[in-house]
């Protein structure tokens, strides 16, 4: 262990209480057997995503949506990704969503949920791009507020996700 080496914090994020909210899928029932009102949610997913130089933290919702928070954060996990915009998203017929790539198509079918959640959010510019890790490729909706009252956020597709087979899903919207 060597004596010059201190530890510092890099890149970190607070999340929003309505941004939690809206991906972990947040609400509240009443349990029958008390009557108590209870909360149900995602269990959030902590993970760091990185290149060997940098490093970023993210929070995961559900399967496979992630998100950072922060302009500073957000540019840097666009970095990390080496992450390309996309002009627009392409439906196959009797197919699932997908971006085009040269290697291949890239399932969406949780980032138009993230879309979705980012416009009731009231992002009204949302961007994407498209990023790569050593797990293939990984599609990123940046929220951008227009009126700058708010920081950027990015949601992605977590990376364990990216090699999953025909996963199967239901959008709860």
């Amino acid at each position: 262990m060597s004596k010059n080496r201190t530890a510092k914090v890099d890149s970190y994020f607070t999340l929003p209480y309505d941004v939690e909210e809206a991906f972990s899928e947040m609400h509240g029932s009443i349990d029958p057997d008390s009557g108590h009102i209870v909360c149900h949610k995602y269990t959030p997913r902590l993970g760091v995503i990185g290149n060997g130089v940098d490093h970023v933290p993210y929070i995961g919702f559900g399967e496979c949506l992630s998100i950072v928070y922060g302009n500073t954060v957000v540019g840097k996990l666009l970095s990390i990704l080496d992450a390309h915009q996309i002009d627009c998203l392409e439906i196959k017929q009797g197919s699932r969503l997908v971006v085009e790539t040269s290697s291949g198509e890239v399932p969406v079918e949780d980032l138009v949920i993230a879309i979705h959640r980012l416009r009731m959010l009231g992002y009204g510019v949302v961007k994407l791009y498209l990023g790569r890790t050593s797990n293939g490729y990984i599609p990123v909706a940046i929220g951008v507020d227009k009126d700058n009252r708010r920081e950027m956020i990015a949601v992605f597709i977590d990376p364990s996700c990216s090699r999953r087979e025909e996963k199967q899903s239901t959008a709860h919207i």
